[in-house]
């Protein structure tokens, strides 16, 4: 009996044995299902635009060039606009023929070409060649020719070739040479930038480039900026003020200091933010006045800030914006003095550009900037006594708003010089430069 059992245990565990082996082999064998179509394969093809060779760009010479789009059905191209796909194998232009060339003459030439698809999709791209061929001088000498930098424009792709902040897409990002990014209009009304070392977007208008004309601006009148309207405050870029937005009409006044020639900065489309734009443009301005604005600070070349010498140059110009405001000092009779000073009084005197009406209601102290402080020059220099500085900066004509070292020294000689209305009421012997309520009402007395 032992004997026929185990006998039927061996026979079952051969047949189980027989059973596992067999699905094994089944599951092992069987077709592995990717499910990726292997068909045709025209789910495989990366849709791209034509590839021009020799690529786009400045030669001395006319070229041949050749079209490819691998994948395509048909390729296209014109000289005069985008052809377009009506089928996949039938398109507008002249149909391009592999190993057929193209030839372009001197000059500036663009190519436009597409490409079509299986799938009735379409791939575009305008290849830009500037052909700048030396022509033979009377003297058997070649004449110099002037290049241009070109741009290579694509529907889908653009490729990068700076690294540096800028769009990619509707993103801001520092670009590689090897990067790829949609060809997609970027947000309205904001300029890619680095702001402290990240690439950000920024209120403004995208850069171009424009030729510097050597000719200058006449004096003008503009529509749009106040009558009376004068440069009275720094600006740089950055900043945001209704006075870059005036700033603005007058560089776009002149074709030599445009901000842009359309969209945002444009002429009629002003912004009041200082962008990269404006700072070009106003570089313009004060490379055209250079003898005017830079030689005085030991400057060859513009830096976009508007600063006081820019500043007057561009109040002359406004003709029609800029009139004359006065301010009289009245006559003043009475003479103090000071122990181990000699001191007199401030005679009568016009000022000009101190606006009438106008009273000093602030405390003003050295390390402040405040339109003010540009107030209060203009009315110490009135008087040599005074004076903030005989040249240079805050020297008559040229105050500022800033309220220095010498500003608190031509403070003080004031002071001292109407000690007994100023400083006696105080127990001080000597002025201290601070422009507090005594210092003003005295101030506003002789401004009446």
């Amino acid at each position: 009996m032992k004997k026929y059992y185990w006998l039927i245990i061996s026979c079952f565990t051969v047949i189980l044995s027989v059973v596992i082996y067999t699905n094994c082999f089944a599951y092992v064998t069987s077709t592995l299902d990717t499910g990726l179509d292997t068909g045709s394969g025209d789910d495989f093809v990366l849709a791209r635009p034509p590839v021009a060779d020799p690529l786009a760009g400045t030669y001395t010479s006319t070229k041949s060039v050749t079209l490819s789009a691998p994948g395509s059905t048909a390729i296209c191209y014109s000289l005069s606009s985008t052809p377009t796909c009506s089928s996949a194998t039938v398109c507008t232009g002249t149909s391009y023929t592999a190993g057929g060339t193209i030839s372009i003459p001197s000059g500036t030439t663009n190519l436009y070409t597409t490409a079509c698809f299986s799938d009735a999709s379409s791939e575009s791209k305008t290849h830009t060649y500037i052909i700048s061929a030396s022509t033979p001088s009377p003297g058997g000498s070649s004449s110099p020719t002037t290049t241009t930098t070109t741009t290579t424009t694509t529907t889908t792709t653009k490729p990068v070739s700076i690294s540096a902040c800028q769009w990619c897409g509707f993103a801001c990002i520092k670009l590689e040479s090897w990067m790829y990014c949609p060809a997609v209009t970027p947000p309205a009304g904001y300029i890619c930038t680095e702001v402290n070392g990240v690439c950000s977007k920024v209120i403004g208008v995208a850069t171009t480039t424009t030729t510097i004309p050597s000719t200058t601006i006449p004096p003008v009148t503009i529509t749009g900026i106040p009558t009376g309207f004068t440069f009275k405050n720094n600006l740089s870029q950055g900043m945001v003020s209704e006075d870059i937005r005036y700033l603005q009409m007058f560089l776009n006044s002149h074709a030599g200091t445009k901000v842009a020639d359309t969209g945002l900065g444009s002429s009629g489309k002003e912004t009041n933010y200082f962008g990269a734009l404006t700072k070009a443009a106003v570089i313009k301005f004060q490379d055209m006045y250079a003898s005017e604005i830079l030689a005085q600070w030991g400057l060859a070349k513009g830096n976009g800030y508007v600063g006081q010498s820019t500043r007057n140059k561009l109040n002359e110009l406004l003709v029609g914006q800029v009139p004359t405001t006065t301010t009289t000092i009245p006559s003043v009779t009475t003479t103090t003095t000071v122990p181990g000073v000699t001191t007199t009084t401030i005679p009568p005197v016009t000022i000009t550009g101190i606006p009438a009406g106008f009273t000093f209601k602030n405390n003003l102290s050295q390390g402040m900037v405040s339109e003010d402080v540009r107030y209060l020059q203009m009315f110490l220099n009135s008087h040599a006594g005074t004076q903030v500085a005989a040249s240079g900066l805050g020297s008559s004509g040229m105050e500022t708003n800033y309220f220095g070292a010498l500003t608190k020294a031509a403070v003080i000689k004031f002071q001292d010089m109407y000690a007994s209305e100023i400083l006696a009421q105080w127990g001080l012997a000597k002025g201290n430069g601070y422009v507090g309520q005594s210092t003003r009402k005295k101030l506003n007395e002789l401004l009446k």
